[in-house]
């Protein structure tokens, strides 16, 4: 009761369930449920009141449901049949909510002083509502699919979103048309990783937009009953696999040569990176090589040929240091060498070669060719010593005997000449007119035709 006068009236009452819920959304298909009503406060025990619990379906229009009067005697509250709840801090009863097509339904509990009925008093009162939510249409097919594997593409519904019922509506997938497995909550698209059909449902989430008289609250959400569509829609998809890859390669082949390409697949077809469609191709250059390989049903592989080329040797020229002689190349690679053509090794260096004249050799080892060279190795000394014990005693220059036109010739360090000698074998004992010269760093010239090589040399003594 609301005190609008000086009379003594009494607060109103408020209604709540067992969650302390005031507001409950309920699927409008959903299975009936039970609901125990709590209303406060008490009335003092020294009056004799009666209360009414009211119903109505559009919050205006009130019909009684159960009375219950508020004994002297016991203290206790009776509604109807309903348990007496003795010293309770409350007024409870039980309403079984039946499915409706009714939107509303709201409950109230009235209190009615029987010793005071003053028209100036007004009666207040807090309601309980319950409503119905509209159940969703179930979810719109974007259609079946078929789809290479490696396209990852997904299967879609619609659904419309603008309901006002609802705060949130969102589609979950299942692997059966009723019952089965959740696969996806909280999505419209499904990415499918096998061939089937599949089944998306709608649900009102948590429904509905919210509680429609001011002032109620629902402290539970979990306690609302979803609301899902009546049907689940099936959408199914075909998921073709790509031929089996083959395995990338990395080919050589030799300088100047071509080289055959290939992936032997059974029905397939094949797309070259240079064009071509058949499945081998011959190519002549180095480089990255792709083939796709398409089956019946449009699913694609790839394959990647990596291909070197493999130069032929080139050999540069060589050097002699005294009884070593060293091949030198103009390019790299996996090459061995020989000073005769038959005997290989992997070294480039031959040591304690006499001096002459030599055809070097260089192969490359993948059998990528082999080449030559004529060279004449001359095996001229660093020093000598002409003290006449026999060792080093004098200057001599070996293998120069197989060139011809060939000139020798010995200066001294102011460019004076020493000795000279054409086509002759050359040997100097470090004097000059029957004197010996001192110990110095004396200058060699070789000349071949008009090929001319320099040096020096030490004179010790």
């Amino acid at each position: 009761m609301v005190n609008t006068t000086a009379q003594d009236c009494y607060i109103g009452t408020q209604v709540a369930d067992e969650l302390n819920n005031t507001s409950f959304p309920h699927c409008e298909t959903s299975t009936p449920t039970s609901i125990r009503l709590h209303a406060l406060p008490l009335p003092p025990k020294n009056a004799k009141y009666v209360y009414k619990w009211q119903q109505s379906i559009d919050g205006k229009d009130w019909e009684d449901s159960a009375e219950v009067i508020l004994r002297e005697d016991t203290g206790g509250i009776i509604m109807g049949s309903a348990d007496v709840m003795g010293a309770e801090p409350g007024a409870w009863s039980q309403y079984i909510i039946p499915s409706s097509t009714t939107n509303y339904r709201f409950y109230r509990w009235i209190l009615i002083d029987e010793g005071f009925l003053d028209p100036l008093c007004t009666v207040d009162y807090q309601v309980y509502e319950i409503f119905d939510v509209p159940q969703p249409e179930p979810p719109l097919s974007l259609g079946n699919i078929e789809s290479c594997r490696a396209e990852n593409r997904v299967l879609s519904v619609s659904i419309d979103e603008e309901v006002e019922w609802y705060d949130d509506l969102t589609v979950d997938w299942y692997d059966e048309p009723t019952g089965g497995n959740l696969l996806l909550a909280n999505s419209s698209t499904l990415l499918a990783l096998t061939s089937g059909t599949y089944y998306a449902e709608a649900r009102a989430l948590p429904a509905p937009l919210g509680p429609p008289v001011p002032g109620s609250s629902v402290h539970d959400p979990d306690s609302i009953l979803g609301c899902s569509s009546s049907q689940r829609t099936p959408v199914s998809i075909i998921i073709h696999d790509p031929p089996p890859k083959p395995i990338d390669e990395t080919l050589s082949f030799c300088e100047n040569t071509t080289i055959t390409l290939s992936s032997d697949t059974d029905n397939v077809d094949y797309e070259w990176s240079t064009g071509e469609t058949t499945s081998n191709i011959i190519v002549s250059t180095p480089g990255i090589y792709t083939v796709t390989l398409t089956n019946g049903n449009g699913c694609s592989t790839t394959k990647t040929i990596t291909l070197n080329q493999i130069e032929a040797p080139k050999i540069k020229t060589a050097i002699s240091e005294e009884y070593t002689l060293i091949i030198l190349m103009d390019n790299n690679g996996d090459f061995e060498y020989s000073l005769d053509g038959y005997n290989y090794q992997d070294d480039n260096e031959f040591t304690n070669t006499e001096g002459g004249l030599y055809t070097l050799f260089a192969r490359e080892k993948n059998h990528c060719g082999t080449t030559n060279l004529p060279y004449v190795h001359l095996i001229i000394p660093k020093f000598f010593t002409p003290n006449g014990d026999g060792i080093h005693d004098t200057f001599k220059i070996s293998g120069a005997e197989n060139l011809k036109p060939v000139q020798l010739s010995i200066f001294d360090r102011y460019g004076n000449l020493l000795k000279t000698t054409m086509n002759n074998p050359f040997e100097w004992d470090g004097s000059y007119k029957g004197q010996a010269l001192p110990a110095s760093d004396y200058w060699f010239q070789f000349k071949v035709n008009n090929n001319i090589k320099k040096g020096h040399f030490a004179l010790k003594r």
